[in-house]
Formats: C-alpha cells, sequence, structure tokens
C-alpha cells in the first residue's frame, strides 16, 4: 500500500509539472525583439514597471511589449515549445542581457510564483530566478485599431522618413517641430520636416499636395524607431479609435507600434519654398568639388581651426566662376574657386556652411542650387525630383 501511494504522489507530481505553462525560444531571437522594446522603455524611470517587458504567452504565440507612457511596441518572439499561457512583466534589460550571453541556446522561461520566473539556459549551463512585476500594473492601451489609412510596401515607409529625419528640431521651444509632419491630400502625400534652418519634402504619391490635406506630426522616437527596425518591411498605417487625431498604429509583420502624435500646427512650409515661377539662377555643382571645396573655405572663419562644421560661407563670382569665400577677424580670408560657371546677373549669397554640408550629405549625385536673391531661401536639388531642399540664408 505505502509504493502503492508513493507511486501515485509521483505520477500527480509529473502531473503538475507538466501542467505548468513555460515557453522555451533561441536566445538570439529574444534578444532580437527585445532591442526593438528596450530601445522605447526609458533607461530611467519612476516607477519599476515602466523598465519591464511584458511577456505574454498564449498558445505558441510568445508577445513582448513595452511602453514610455507615448510609445507602446509590441513584438512576437519566434517559439520552438510552449505549453499553457502566462502573462509576467520582467526588466527588459536585464532579460535582454540573459537572452544575449545565451547566443543560440534555448532558454526555458517558466513562472515560478506571481513574482518570480525561472530562465534555464541550455541543458542547465546556467539558471536565473527574475524578480517579475504584477502585469495588472503594466499600462497596457486598450483602445482598438481603427481604419487603415495607407499602406507602404517593401520597407517604403522607413526609407521615406529616412530621406527627411535629418531635418528635424531638436528645440523644445517649437515642439511641433521635433517630428516629420506627415501630410495627405486629395492629390498626394508627402513627408515634411524642419528646424526652421533646413527643410526637407519628400513627396512619395500623386502628381502634388493640393485639396484638403491632413497633417499627422509623427515624434521623432517613433521616426528613429521605425526607420531602425522598418528596413524592408511591409507596413500599414492606422488610427486608433477614441483618437484619431491623437494616435497612430503602425503595424509590421511581428510588430505593432502605437504611439501618441504631437499635437499642434505645423508650419506652412510652402510659403518659404521657392516657386516655380520666380525668377532664379541656377548654379550646378559637382558635389564631391563642392563638398572640399566648402571645407576649405570654412575653416579660415572658426577659432578653432579643427571645427569646420559651422562657419559663415559666402558664394560668390570669381571671373566668372563659383568661388566660396570666408573671413575670420584675426586669422584672415580664405577663398576656394570652384570650376562651375557662376550664373549672368546672380547676387552673392551667404549660408551656415554646417547646414549645406549636412544637406549635401543626403544629396544623390551632383546638384543645383537655385537662388533668386541674396536674402531668399535656396532651393537645393539633386537628382532624386521627389525631393524637396531649402536652405535659410545667412547674413556674412
Amino acid at each position: 500500500m505505502n509504493v502503492a501511494f508513493a507511486t501515485n504522489d509521483v505520477a500527480r507530481s509529473e502531473l503538475r509539472e507538466a501542467a505548468k505553462p513555460f515557453v522555451t525560444v533561441e536566445g538570439r531571437a529574444l534578444a532580437k525583439a527585445l532591442q526593438v522594446v528596450n530601445y522605447v522603455i526609458e533607461r530611467r524611470n519612476t516607477y519599476p514597471i515602466l523598465a519591464c517587458a511584458r511577456l505574454e504567452l498564449r498558445g505558441s504565440t510568445l508577445r513582448a511589449t513595452g511602453t514610455d507612457l507615448d510609445i507602446e511596441v509590441t513584438v512576437e518572439v519566434d517559439v520552438n515549445d510552449a505549453t499553457g499561457a502566462f502573462v509576467t512583466c520582467l526588466d527588459g534589460r536585464a532579460l535582454a542581457g540573459i537572452a544575449r550571453v545565451a547566443g543560440t541556446a534555448l532558454l526555458r522561461i517558466e513562472p515560478i510564483s506571481k513574482d518570480l520566473v525561472g530562465i534555464v539556459v541550455g541543458d542547465r549551463e546556467a539558471a536565473y530566478e527574475v524578480i517579475a512585476q504584477h502585469p495588472d500594473s503594466f499600462p497596457l492601451t486598450s483602445s482598438k485599431r481603427g481604419r487603415l489609412i495607407e499602406r507602404f510596401p517593401d520597407g517604403a515607409l522607413a526609407a521615406g522618413l529616412a530621406r527627411v529625419s535629418h531635418y528635424i528640431s531638436t528645440e523644445e521651444t517649437r515642439y511641433y517641430l521635433n517630428g516629420v509632419a506627415w501630410q495627405l491630400g486629395t492629390t498626394g502625400a508627402r513627408f515634411v520636416a524642419t528646424d526652421g534652418h533646413r527643410l526637407a519634402s519628400y513627396h512619395y504619391s500623386g502628381p502634388a499636395l493640393g485639396g484638403n490635406v491632413k497633417c499627422r506630426i509623427i515624434p521623432r522616437k517613433t521616426v528613429v524607431l521605425l526607420e531602425r527596425f522598418g528596413i524592408g518591411q511591409d507596413a500599414s498605417m492606422h488610427v486608433v479609435e477614441g483618437a484619431e487625431d491623437e494616435a497612430l498604429e503602425i503595424v509590421q509583420p511581428g510588430l505593432v507600434v502605437r504611439t501618441k502624435l504631437i499635437v499642434g500646427t505645423y508650419p506652412d512650409t510652402d510659403r518659404v519654398t521657392p516657386k516655380p515661377e520666380r525668377p532664379k539662377h541656377a548654379i550646378s555643382l559637382r558635389r564631391a568639388e563642392a563638398v572640399a571645396a566648402i571645407k576649405r573655405a570654412a575653416v579660415m572663419s572658426q577659432s578653432n581651426p579643427n571645427s569646420v562644421y559651422r562657419a559663415a560661407i559666402r558664394f560668390f563670382d570669381l571671373d566668372g566662376k563659383v568661388a566660396i569665400g570666408a573671413k575670420h577677424p584675426d586669422h584672415g580670408e580664405a577663398i576656394a574657386p570652384m570650376s562651375c560657371p557662376w550664373p549672368v546677373g546672380a547676387s552673392e549669397f551667404g549660408m551656415n556652411s554646417a547646414y549645406l554640408l549636412s544637406i549635401l550629405d543626403q544629396c544623390q549625385g551632383d546638384v543645383t542650387l537655385e537662388v533668386s536673391g541674396s536674402r531668399d531661401p535656396l532651393m537645393i536639388l539633386d537628382e532624386d525630383r521627389s525631393m524637396t531642399r531649402v536652405l535659410m540664408p545667412m547674413r556674412v
């Protein structure tokens, strides 16, 4: 009888052990998913739950979620084996460290109690007991996905944002410039970014933006997230029910990003963009030659000769050719001649060399500068006619 009771106890113990929920994933796969999650999670948080990645197992699907209260990301993790269901919240960076050192080894994640989770690496090569936060404290959004706005195939969303993201302002005083304006009209669509000195517009649909225009300002952090983790991926943009003008949901294979929008009025950038009908002079430049000449001239006007990216420079006529000059009250004057012709009737003009170099770095092939007057905005054109780049003038 004692033997029979002992056998039954062992069987019941094995059944209880088998019934425990667990999931087995490759360390490398979990680390890749947590790269996205930890990008959103802030490094310093007042509440411990905001430093956590929320893990949810349902059937054979494991999802990792992170939030900073403005952006929420959910990533699906490739699963090797799973049983049951559970929800837990673990420190995102601690979990990423475990996954990273595990590499290609398998991780078995299994809740031990409501505030403790066990993680075993491979064939017990390492074992961890990680403190868990209660999942009910995690600020998971409850709003539903709304109607589809637009689809972007084959990484078009990430590529489009990357064309203009370098022009996003970092100043907090004009907070509405701290993102990319996604403008949808009845005749076209575009992404626009400006910092007040430089402006870039990428027109990706339709003949021209017009009609009833809807503008949504996507925050800089969301833009960088989509650029970094959306390369080559299909994406669809949706409204969020109950917050159509305040939030967006972006869906990619295995990734859902829900972000708040910047609420504000984006400036009318068309007002500073030179109009096609306005008289202008065109200066055609070889991009490599222009970059070299700008750096050679700009170095003179700096008190620190090793810093060549902030100087005021001027373009002027030198014997019928374009020349770039700069002055410093203590060091003297620099002149860097170029091989391209100076247009007849054009006035000399000045600009910030750092801004011009940053724009030329984004251009494709040779460039054309279109200028109307010394105090008018400068249009910079390259081989990509879907791009419009504008640089404000500078008095020198």
